[in-house]
């Protein structure tokens, strides 16, 4: 009775190899997928997934090579509402080592005309904050089984659908990333500025007339969008070794107390890379709760983390509105100075950091003026530095300005691993930045305004940053690069200055430059 099965298993495994062996000559045959260069596979998978036509990820059912190839794209950024995180828990575990970025994107309620000018109440900005903290706490406890490897970023947004329906038009909430990019691709294709079918924006009752903004919202609307959520977290988190990024954008305008970001980063024992892109205080009470919770947040930060990157968001056309707006509580300007606090905060956890990048929640000139009281301070291990300034601006004396790059090179004089130090602001129709960089491969150290106005570095500027180049044992040179003066907006403003990804990130960018159009 053996001998039937052992013949019947050579049979198969004949069988198996000659089935290969067709399909192997299949694949090699003219026309075949097969006998295409990887070159040109690897073109129409990347066209397949850049173009996301409806049902795109079903091409990963054509064979193992497109399989691998859709199953990387299409899990390396998820984005994930409440309802979904049970499901993702229970299905995405052979694919765990795909997934690169979560978004966490929590739906709040609803609100009509009736209420869009009015401030939320303390019980209803505390109703918001607790689904957002729930759905959280539900994705730490599935992260908490995922194995401590590679790289993950955890973004947190949260958004009322009527945000973009009432005042605020031009903001577009809801519109995903892929969505960003793959508008953003057609224009750039087609040479055209962004429209955002702003000719359909005809509201008058909320200031909109034939896609133009000509009446604007009242004080008790920009509180409800910019409001303060409390996430009420419980004392005991799951404890998330996955997790390396976390990243909280633009797009979540609701500010969320630090108290609740202190104990989510506690959690995060790799954490190596905090994104923070809060929204400037319109109000003087957002100004003082901002300098008294973000020094706070800051020295709780966990020694592990390298990075942390901070962009302050504005309006300016915000301002202006709210400036006019006949309501008693005092508007701030954007430019509007720092508690000494809050600047020393960033100096002390700058000297601990590998890169910082900090713009518009503190000026550099006070940055630099609260190192000095130190001297004796260095930054061992700080590579890149970004900062923004008022004072680099076309109407500020020259000798303002010198008086900052010198104070500048001082401090990159304590930063022995410095490689890259960039100074920079934006105005409506212009900006400027100024770059130090040092080679790693080339002993060459180079100092650069770029801008729609130049200005000559002065002497003293030079031997200031020549000293610093000395330091390396550098070779030292300056530059002058102009950049076109027919800058719009910030965004457009942050294009043409090239600064370093770190400063805003392509998603914020892509956002900004949308809003601006």
């Amino acid at each position: 009775m053996k001998r039937p099965r052992i013949k019947n298993a050579l049979c198969e495994r004949m069988l198996r190899s000659d089935t290969q062996k067709a399909k192997a000559a299949a694949a090699r045959a003219p026309g075949a997928w097969g006998s295409l260069p990887a070159e040109v596979r690897l073109l129409v998978l990347d066209a397949i997934v850049q173009q996301r036509h409806r049902g795109w990820s079903a091409c990963g059912a054509v064979c193992t090579e497109w399989q691998r190839f859709v199953g990387a794209r299409l899990f390396r950024r998820l984005t994930l509402q409440p309802s979904c995180i049970d499901a993702f828990g229970a299905t995405v575990v052979r694919q765990r080592a795909l997934v690169r970025s979560l978004c966490l994107t929590v739906e709040l309620p609803r609100y009509s005309c009736r209420s869009c000018q009015r401030r939320d109440s303390l019980a209803t900005s505390s109703r918001h904050g607790r689904p957002i903290g729930e759905a959280l706490l539900r994705l730490l406890a599935v992260l908490h089984r995922w194995p401590a490897a590679g790289r993950l970023t955890l973004e947190l947004d949260a958004f009322s659908p009527s945000d973009g329906e009432h005042w605020f038009k031009n903001y577009h909430p809801s519109v995903t990333d892929d969505e960003q990019q793959q508008q953003q691709q057609r224009q750039d294709q087609q040479d055209q500025p962004q429209t955002k079918d702003m000719n359909h924006w005809h509201d008058p009752r909320h200031g909109w007339v034939d896609g133009e903004q000509v009446g604007f919202p009242h004080t008790g609307a920009v509180l409800r969008l910019f409001s303060l959520l409390d996430l009420r977290l419980p004392a005991h988190l799951p404890v998330v070794p996955a997790v390396t990024e976390l990243v909280l954008g633009r797009r979540l305008r609701r500010q969320l107390l630090p108290e609740s970001l202190r104990l989510l980063c506690s959690r995060l024992p790799r954490l190596e890379r905090f994104v923070y892109q809060p929204w400037h205080p319109y109000y003087v009470f957002g100004k003082v709760f901002r300098d008294t919770g973000v020094p706070s947040l800051l020295q709780s930060l966990p020694s592990h983390v390298c990075t942390l990157s901070v962009f302050e968001h504005f309006d300016e056309r915000l301002t202006r509105m709210l400036q006019q707006d006949d309501d008693d509580l005092s508007v701030l300007d954007p430019q509007s100075l720092a508690r000494p606090a809050l600047v020393r905060a960033f100096v002390a956890k700058s000297r601990e950091l590998g890169h910082l990048f900090l713009s518009h929640m503190i000026d550099a000139q006070a940055f630099f003026q609260a190192a000095g009281d130190s001297p004796s301070h260095t930054w061992p291990h700080l590579q890149t530095l970004t900062l923004t300034s008022a004072f680099l601006s076309r109407t500020t004396p020259p000798a303002q300005i010198a008086a900052l790059l010198r104070d500048a090179g001082t401090a990159a004089a304590r930063m022995p691993q410095l490689e890259q130090m960039v100074l920079w602001n934006s105005e409506q129709n212009g900006g400027c930045a100024v770059l130090y960089r040092r080679g790693k491969l080339r002993k060459q150290a180079t100092l650069t305004w770029r801008g729609t106005w130049e200005c000559e570095f002065r002497a003293d500027v030079v031997a200031s940053w020549q000293r610093v180049a000395a330091n390396d044992g550098c070779d030292f040179r300056t530059a002058i690069e102009s950049i076109p003066d027919t800058i719009h907006g910030h965004a457009d403003a942050l294009y043409h200055l090239r600064l370093p990804e770190g400063v805003l990130g392509s998603t914020s960018f892509r956002s900004m430059r949308q809003e601006e159009a």
